[in-house]
Order: C-alpha cells, then structure tokens, then sequence
C-alpha cells in the first residue's frame, strides 16, 4: 500500500501486460475465489503477511526491529522489495526521472535513496574516463610519453 500524502488517496499505478495476463489467467481458473494470491493453499490477505511468509520459508529473517550485534536492522520488510524493485528497473530506465515515476516518489531525493547502483552502473563512466586519460600510456610507453614533451 502506498498513499500519495497531498491528496491522502492510494497510489494507483499501470500494471505491465504479463501481470495483467497473470492476474487473468487466475481469476480464470478460480472464478469463486475471494483471493488471487494464496500461500500454501490460504489466502493472502495483505503483501505484509506474505512478505513475512515467504521470507521465513526462504529461511530470513523479517521484521524492522530486527537487528544484529552492531545494531543495524538486518530484518527484510515488504519495504525491502520496493527498494529492490527500484534497483532493478534503474538498470531499464534513461532517465532517473523515469525511475521516479514509476516508484511513485513526487521527488527525485526520494528515488535515489531506494536506488542502490551496482558497480556495472560505473563502468561505462569509468571507461569514458579511462579513453579521455591515457594513464595506461604513461605507465607502459614513458619514452614515448618523453619524446611528446620533448619534441
């Protein structure tokens, strides 16, 4: 569940087609059910409760207060899966602004919070950077570096 706080009214979102064919196919095959997502047979009434569920039966910890010996929260939340879901469509988007509409944050500070880069994301700088410098040069050809500079 996430509320847009301005106008206190749930976030409504598009849905991807597969999800849409998903969701389909289970009211299809269950047409007297009251629920589409069900877990080990029961209900599952609200993503939290799910979360949890899944999580322990992947043998993980759940839970905010959950911390360890250092005291930093190591407990997987259903806020969790929002994070990793911003990481991974940052991998699809161009733009950050994008990234921001499609989480549903009303500013960018938002998005780059849930956002976690993984190292690939540097690379292409690193490269660019790596063309425009030519330390490699400098280090394996220094005559040839001494010759320019003399000449």
């Amino acid at each position: 569940h996430k509320t847009v706080r301005r106008v206190r009214r749930p976030l409504v979102v598009p849905i991807a087609a597969q999800l849409l064919r998903v969701l389909q196919d289970a009211w299809r095959r269950f047409p007297d059910a009251d629920y589409v997502v069900t877990y080990h047979g029961r209900p599952v009434k609200n993503i939290t409760g799910g979360a949890k569920a899944a999580a322990e039966a992947a043998g993980l910890t759940y839970g905010r207060d959950v911390r360890n010996a250092d005291g930093n929260p190591i407990g997987l939340t259903f806020h969790t899966l929002r994070h990793t879901a911003t990481t991974l469509m940052s991998d699809l988007v161009d733009s950050p602004f994008d990234l921001m509409d499609a989480a549903g944050h009303s500013d960018i500070a938002t998005t780059m919070q849930y956002r976690h880069t993984r190292p690939r994301h540097q690379k292409p700088t690193l490269e660019r950077l790596s063309r425009s410098v030519k330390i490699e040069d400098v280090v394996t050809k220094p005559n040839l570096m001494a010759r320019r500079h003399t000449a």
